[in-house]
C-alpha cells in the first residue's frame, strides 16, 4: 500500500519530498532503496533518532536535503552511527509528556468501542543482540551489541504508560535476556 500511495504522491504532487525509513529499508545499502521505491527522497537507515532528529535540524536551518547520519540522499550515502543509550544521559520518552499521553489516549478510547479498547504504546528497555546468529538479519553488522536503558527511566515510562491508562507494547527483540527483565 505505501507504494502506491506513494508513487501516487509523486505523480499528483512531484513536489512533495518523501521520507522513508523503518525496518524494510536496506541498510546494508541505502541506494538501493531508491532503486527499489523510486518515489522516495531521503532514507533514514539503522536506529533513525539520531539521524532523524539531524534531518529536521538541517532542513529548518538551511531548507535544503542533504545526506547525514544515518541519513542517504540519491547519491551519498551519508554516514552511518549506531545509536547507543549509553551515549546519552539517561532520558524518559513519555514520562515529560504525560499529560499529552494519557489526552492521546483517551482521545483513541473514544474514537472506538471504549469496552474492547486496548491501546497499546511502544517501548524498549534495550535493543540489539549479544549473538550472531547467520540466520539473523541484525547480523549485518549493525545490532550484534546490546545497548541499555538506564534502568529508572524505563520504569518512569513504563509507569507514565500505565498511568495514562495504555498497555505497555515492550518492543525489546531480545527481552528476558537481562536479569533486571525479571523485575
Amino acid at each position: 500500500y505505501h507504494n502506491t500511495i506513494c508513487s501516487k504522491i509523486k505523480e499528483l504532487k512531484p513536489n512533495i519530498k518523501i521520507i522513508a525509513g523503518g525496518p524494510s529499508i536496506k541498510s546494508s545499502d541505502p541506494q538501493q532503496n531508491f532503486q527499489d521505491f523510486p518515489w522516495i527522497d531521503v532514507v533514514i537507515y539503522g536506529e533513525g533518532e539520531e539521524g532523524f532528529r539531524e534531518f529536521i535540524n538541517d532542513y529548518y536551518k538551511t531548507k535544503t536535503i542533504k545526506s547525514n547520519i544515518n541519513t542517504a540522499i540519491r547519491g551519498d550515502n551519508g554516514t552511518y552511527k549506531r545509536f547507543r543509550y549509553e551515549d546519552y544521559p539517561p532520558y524518559c520518552v513519555y514520562e515529560p509528556y504525560k499529560k499529552e499521553l494519557k489526552n492521546h489516549i483517551e482521545e483513541c478510547k473514544k474514537a472506538v468501542d471504549v469496552a474492547k479498547a486496548r491501546i497499546f504504546v511502544s517501548s524498549e528497555s534495550n535493543r540489539g543482540c549479544p549473538y550472531k546468529c547467520s540466520f539473523c538479519d541484525w547480523n549485518a553488522g549493525l545490532h550484534h551489541k546490546l545497548s541499555i536503558r538506564d534502568e529508572e527511566v524505563v520504569f518512569k515510562d513504563f509507569n507514565t504508560i500505565s498511568d495514562a491508562g495504555g498497555l505497555i507494547f515492550l518492543n525489546d527483540a531480545n527481552f528476558g535476556i537481562l536479569k533486571r527483565d525479571e523485575q
